[in-house]
């Protein structure tokens, strides 16, 4: 009598395969959401360090912010030719930026989902809002920028300072001057931020991005950091008030 070999039949071997392959376009996708979930926390764990940086730096300097140039690595970098003749170092830039001695390291100033985004080697994937954060230069300079006065925010706690960003090639088919534009992520995230990023719908080259589910990650200038849509960072015009100091930005608003 033969005896029965312990082996799976075609079918059986079939099934199995099958079933791994549900499994498999089930919990891909769950992981790839966990993924950018752990990612999207360590950049509001980058994020908040920036941000407290910031308002420690206002502490220790006169309770005047740092400047849309000097205040990261990359802005001092690509500034430092005008600002500080001949121009700095990577290695200077990664230490002595304006926020650079509160932060733990340079990588800080990576996002997680863009590690690459470098000018030199020099991390760039935040930026200062423009122009909350920015106060003209120093006289008789064209790049020194000035930080505003912690008086000049009346609601620091709704206030946004520091976020995600990115730069746009600003042609007809991919640009940040509509919703569609920025949320498109066609994007150069190859490249470099600049130091500093525009108003939404303001600039078709500089925008917030919303690379985290489409969300970014926004520090303000009590120090506190949440993911918002883009959107949320604009509010309805109030006559004779910033909101640029005011809150969330929004368009043709009055200075103090």
């Amino acid at each position: 009598m033969k005896q029965r070999k312990n082996a799976f039949t075609l079918i059986e071997l079939l099934v199995v395969i099958a079933i791994i392959a549900i499994l498999a376009a089930i919990l891909f996708p769950v992981f790839a959401q966990a993924r950018e979930k752990a990612r999207s926390i360590s950049c509001v764990s980058n994020l908040k360090q920036l941000s407290l940086g910031i308002v420690m730096y206002a502490q220790d300097y006169d309770e005047t912010y740092p400047a849309i140039w000097q205040w990261s690595p990359i802005g001092i970098y690509s500034h430092s030719p005008y600002i500080y003749p001949p121009g700095w170092t990577n290695a200077q830039s990664n230490t002595s930026c304006q926020t650079c001695p509160y932060v733990k390291n340079s990588q800080v100033y990576a996002c997680p989902d863009r590690p690459a985004m470098l000018y030199g080697d020099t991390y760039g994937g935040y930026a200062l809002a423009y122009p909350t954060m920015y106060n003209g230069v120093a006289p008789g300079t064209a790049y020194f920028g000035l930080g505003h006065s912690m008086a000049d925010y009346t609601s620091p706690a709704s206030t946004v300072a520091v976020m995600d960003a990115s730069n746009w090639p600003g042609t007809a088919a991919c640009n940040s001057s509509t919703y569609a534009g920025i949320y498109s992520m066609c994007d150069n995230r190859v490249g470099y931020t600049y130091p500093y990023v525009y108003t939404p719908l303001t600039n078709q080259y500089s925008a917030p991005l919303p690379i985290h589910s489409k969300k970014v990650n926004t520090g303000y200038l009590d120090g506190h950091v949440k993911p918002i849509a883009v959107e949320q960072q604009m509010q309805p015009q109030r006559p004779s008030q910033s909101v640029y100091f005011q809150g969330q930005w929004a368009l043709n608003q009055d200075l103090f």
